[in-house]
């Protein structure tokens, strides 16, 4: 007896279509964590930015009192303690004022002025002898941002360096 074999051929019908969706799918995912990855990475960056611009207006506040105080004392001592100050251009420079301005749509910064008192040594102190001759400075920078407002801040003390 001769036995025939009938060779069957198996059809793939239908398998490279699931293979089509499979490797969709996976090509799918990576790009988008790809492009989650590269979102999280440009957030991240304009928010070092942001704060690195935050740090130079604070830096720029302090030179800016600085620069008041070198060109005349009274620019600094005339300004009352208990009064929040902002800084302004004009033509001639920059100036103290009590307007509230926004610097880049994101950036507040404002500074006060508090009286030094000197104590035993000759030291800064809480109380003691008033020296009219020296302010502590208080300069601010609040920044608005998504998720609330950061605060960075920095103190320095101003002396009236050219005696006049």
């Amino acid at each position: 007896m001769i036995k025939i074999f009938n060779k069957k051929y198996h059809t793939k019908d239908g398998f490279g279509l699931i293979e089509v969706v499979i490797g969709v799918a996976i090509i799918s995912v990576s790009l988008f964590a790809i492009m989650s990855s590269a979102r999280g990475a440009v957030d991240l960056n304009r928010r070092a930015i942001s704060d690195i611009k935050g740090k130079l207006i604070l830096e720029e506040g302090g030179e800016v009192i600085r620069f008041m105080r070198d060109s005349a004392w009274s620019n600094i001592s005339y300004l009352s303690t208990t009064t929040t100050y902002y800084l302004a251009t004009t033509t001639t420079g920059w100036i103290a004022t009590t307007t509230q301005n926004k610097i880049d749509e994101i950036f507040y910064r404002s500074f006060i002025i508090s009286d030094v008192f000197r104590g035993a040594g000759d030291k800064i102190s809480q109380s003691g002898s008033y020296d009219s001759g020296t302010k502590k400075i208080t300069v601010t920078v609040l920044q608005d941002g998504r998720f609330g407002t950061t605060t960075k801040q920095t103190v320095f003390y101003l002396s009236d360096i050219f005696d006049n």
